[in-house]
C-alpha cells in the first residue's frame, strides 16, 4: 500500500509524466534510501555519493555502490556526477558499462582506486557521449583479448583529469582505447601499461589532447609504444617517456603531432621512430626529442611529410640506419639545435630530402656519411653546423646535392672521405665563414661539383688535397668573388692547400696559395699568392666577433680590408613601387642563380633594405616576396635599379658603391 502511495505522490512530483518506480521506491526493513532510485525523467544533474567498496548491483541493501551509481547515472536525462571516497573499488562483478554523458571522480590518484582484478575491463563506454574520469587511479585492468583495459570507447569522448593508470593490458590501448571519440588528459599520468596490437598506453581514432600530463615505461608489440592516433596528437607541457613499440613510433605514432613545451625522451622501437613517427605533420614547439633509438629509421623523428621545428632542442637520439636525429620528406627549423645525435648509414643529425635551417645549430652528431645533414636540398641560415663526424665517407657537416647557406659557419668538422665541411654536387655560400674542417680525403672545407662564393672567409681547413676548396670534376669550375680562401693546409705530400680543381675568378678575391698545377682559373698576383710566396689575409682568431654564428675579423693592415666591391646580384625587371612586397627576377642568365634567393636574405636596393620573406623558385625566375623598409630604412619608389647582398655575416650594413672588405666580415 506504502509503495502505491509513494508511486503516486512520484507520478504528481513529476509533472505527470510516466515513470517505472524502482525497487529503491519499496520499503526494506523499516528504512527508505531515495537516493539510489532510477530516476529516468529527472531534469538536473544530481551528485551521487558512492559508500560501499563492495560491487553488488542489489538495490536494496541499503548502500550506494558505484555500479548502482552509474546504473542510476546511466538512466538520468542529464549528466550526474558520481563522487568515491577513498580506499580500492575492484570490478567483482565485470566491467562499469557506461551509457549517458557522466563524470566520476575520486579523492585523488594516490587516494581512490579502481582495481580490475586482471581479467577485467575497468570501464566500458557505450555510446557517442562524453565522460569525465578524475581524481582516481585505474590499474590492474584488461587482458590481451580485450581492447582498453582500464577504458574502452566506441565512439565516445572522454577526459581524464588528475587520474594516474597504470599497469592496464589490453590488445589495443593497455590503459584507453577509443576508437573514434576524442580523449583529453589533464595533469595525468599513463603508465606501465601494455597493449598487443598498438598503443601501449593509449590508442585513439580522434584527437587526442595532453595538457600537463606524462606517459611512460608502456610497450607494444606493433606501433606507438605509448601513444597510436591515426589522427592528430597535442601536447602541452607534457612527457612522453621510457615507453617501447616493435614495429614503429616507440613514443608517439600518428598522423600529426604538435609539441608544444613538451618532452618525447628515452623511447625506442625496432622500426621507424624511435620517439616520434608522422605520417603527415610533426610541429615542435619550445620542446625536446632526445635519447630515443629506432632501428631503421629517425631515432628521434621519423616524418613521411613535413617536420617544423621551432625554438626546440633534438638530442641523443640514435638510428640504425637513417637519420639519427631527425629523417624526414621535409624539415622546416628555426632557432633550434640538433645534437649529439648517431645514424649508422647516412644522416647524424638530419636526413631529409629537403631542409631549411635559420637560427638553428647542427653539432657533434655522427654517421659514415653527411655526420650533420645529408640531404637533396640544403639551406641553412645564420646557423652554425660543428663538431659533426663522417666516420666512413664524405659531408662532415653536409652531404647534399645543393647546398646553399647563407650568412652561416660551418666549423670544426671531420670526414672520413672527402667535404670535412661540404659535400655538394653544387654549393652556394655567401656571407660564411668555413673554418677548422678536415678530410682524409679531398676538400677540408668544401668539396663540390660546381660552386658559387661570395663575400665568405674560408680558412684553416686540412685535406689531402684541395685543403680549403676542391672542385670536383675536369669541366666544373667554382665561381669565386670578394672571397678570402687561406691559410688551409694539405697532409704530407699533398697538393693544393687553399684551392684544387677548376675555379672562375669573378675579382676582388684573397688566395693565400694558389698552384696552377692543380688548380686553374686564378692569377698570381693581385690577391693571389703562391707556394713560393703565400698571401696572408690578416685575419684575429675564430671566435665571436658579433652576429648569430663566429667568424673571423679582420687586423688591421689586412690585404682584406677595403679590398672588394660590392656586386649586384639582380637588376630589376621594371619599376618597384613603394607599396609592392613581390618582385619576380630572372636569373637564368645570372652567375649566382637562385640559390642566393633564401628566406631572410637582406638586400639593399639604392638606400632602402628589404628582406626576403619566402621564396618561390620557377623554371627561369624567382619570385620574392619583400618586407620593405627595414633595418632603419624607409621604403620608396626605384624607377630602376640593382640588389645587392646588404650585411655582412654579422648583420652588419655594406654600402651599394664603393670599397668594402673582401670575406665575411666587413
Amino acid at each position: 500500500m506504502f509503495a502505491k502511495l509513494w508511486s503516486n505522490c512520484l507520478k504528481h512530483l513529476r509533472r505527470g509524466k510516466a515513470e517505472r518506480l524502482s525497487d529503491h521506491g519499496k520499503r526494506r526493513g523499516g528504512a527508505f534510501r531515495p537516493q539510489v532510485e532510477y530516476l529516468e525523467d529527472r531534469l538536473t544533474p544530481a551528485m551521487l555519493f558512492v559508500n560501499t567498496h563492495a560491487d553488488p548491483a542489489n538495490p536494496t541493501h541499503g548502500v550506494l555502490s558505484l555500479r548502482e551509481a552509474i546504473m542510476e547515472a546511466n538512466a538520468a536525462k542529464t549528466p550526474d556526477t558520481i563522487v568515491l571516497s577513498t580506499g580500492t573499488y575492484r570490478s567483482a562483478m565485470g566491467e562499469f558499462d557506461i551509457t549517458s554523458a557522466m563524470t566520476i571522480e575520486g579523492q585523488g590518484a594516490d587516494m581512490t582506486t579502481l582495481d580490475g582484478g586482471g581479467p577485467n575491463r575497468i570501464f566500458n563506454v557505450l555510446g557517442t557521449i562524453n565522460v569525465t574520469f578524475a581524481d582516481m587511479r585505474m590499474r590492474h585492468g584488461g587482458t590481451t583479448q580485450l581492447d582498453g583495459g582500464a577504458i574502452q570507447a566506441l565512439t565516445a569522448s572522454i577526459r581524464v583529469v588528475n587520474c594516474a593508470l597504470s599497469d592496464n593490458i589490453g590488445l589495443q590501448g593497455g590503459a584507453i582505447n577509443d576508437q573514434n571519440g576524442n580523449v583529453t588528459l589533464i595533469g595525468s599520468t599513463v603508465a606501465r601499461n601494455v597493449a598487443q596490437d598498438g598503443g601501449g598506453g593509449i590508442y585513439t581514432g580522434g584527437m587526442l589532447v595532453l595538457n600537463n600530463s606524462v606517459v611512460r615505461v608502456n610497450s607494444t608489440q606493433s606501433d606507438g609504444g605509448g601513444i597510436f592516433d591515426p589522427g592528430t596528437v597535442t601536447l602541452t607541457g607534457s612527457t612522453v617517456s621510457g615507453n617501447q613499440s616493435g614495429t614503429s613510433g616507440g613514443g608517439i605514432a600518428a598522423a600529426t603531432v604538435n609539441l608544444m613545451g613538451s618532452t618525447v625522451a628515452g623511447n625506442t622501437t625496432g622500426g621507424f621512430g624511435g620517439g616520434i613517427l608522422a605520417s603527415t605533420a610533426v610541429n615542435l614547439t619550445d620542446s625536446t626529442v632526445s635519447g630515443n633509438f629506432a632501428g631503421t629509421f629517425g631515432g628521434g623523428i621519423d616524418d613521411l611529410a613535413t617536420a617544423t621545428l621551432s625554438g626546440s632542442t633534438v638530442s641523443g637520439n640514435s638510428a640504425g640506419k637513417n637519420g639519427g636525429g631527425i629523417n624526414t620528406l621535409n624539415l622546416v627549423a628555426t632557432d633550434s639545435t640538433v645534437s649529439y645525435n648517431h645514424a649508422s648509414q647516412v644522416g647524424g643529425g638530419i636526413e631529409a630530402a629537403g631542409a631549411t635551417l635559420t637560427g638553428c645549430a647542427c653539432n657533434d652528431n655522427s654517421a659514415p656519411t653527411g655526420g650533420g645533414i645529408d640531404g637533396a636540398s640544403v639551406t641553412c641560415v645564420k646557423s652554425t653546423i660543428s663538431g659533426n663526424y663522417a666516420s666512413g665517407g664524405a659531408g662532415g657537416a653536409i652531404s647534399a646535392e645543393m647546398a646553399t647557406l647563407f650568412r652561416s659557419t660551418i666549423s670544426g668538422n671531420v670526414a672520413a672521405g672527402n667535404g670535412g665541411g661540404i659535400n655538394a654536387s653544387i654549393a652556394g655560400l655567401s656571407n660564411c665563414t668555413v673554418s677548422g674542417n678536415s678530410a682524409f680525403g679531398s676538400g677540408g672545407g668544401i668539396i663540390a661539383n660546381d660552386g658559387v662564393l661570395l663575400f665568405d672567409t674560408i680558412a684553416e681547413n686540412r685535406a689531402s688535397a684541395g685543403g680549403g676548396v676542391f672542385t670536383l670534376g675536369q669541366h666544373n669550375t667554382s665561381s669565386v668573388q670578394d672571397t678570402i680562401i687561406a691559410l688551409n693546409l694539405v697532409s704530407f705530400g699533398g697538393s693544393g692547400p687553399d684551392v684544387s680543381g677548376g675555379f672562375t675568378d669573378l675579382g676582388n678575391n684573397l688566395i693565400g696559395i694558389f698552384d696552377g698545377s692543380v688548380a686553374s682559373g686564378f692569377s698570381i698576383g693581385n690577391g693571389v699568392g703562391s707556394p713560393t710566396n703565400p698571401l696572408l689575409p690578416g685575419l684575429t682568431g675564430f671566435g665571436d666577433h658579433g652576429g648569430p654564428t663566429q667568424t673571423y675579423a679582420l687586423l688591421p693592415g689586412s690585404k682584406a680590408a677595403g679590398a672588394g666591391v660590392n656586386v649586384a646580384l639582380a637588376t630589376l625587371p621594371a619599376a618597384l613601387t613603394a607599396q609592392a612586397t613581390t618582385l619576380t627576377l630572372d636569373i637564368s642568365n645570372s652567375i649566382y642563380g637562385s640559390e642566393f634567393f633564401v628566406p631572410g636574405l637582406l638586400l639593399r636596393l639604392g638606400s632602402e633594405v628589404v628582406r626576403v620573406t619566402a621564396v618561390k623558385y620557377l623554371q627561369q625566375d624567382v619570385a620574392l616576396t619583400l618586407q620593405r623598409g627595414v633595418d632603419g630604412t624607409h621604403a620608396s619608389d626605384h624607377p630602376s635599379g640593382s640588389l645587392f647582398i646588404a650585411t655582412d655575416q654579422r648583420g652588419v650594413l655594406r654600402p651599394a658603391t664603393g670599397s668594402v672588405d673582401i670575406g665575411a666580415f666587413d
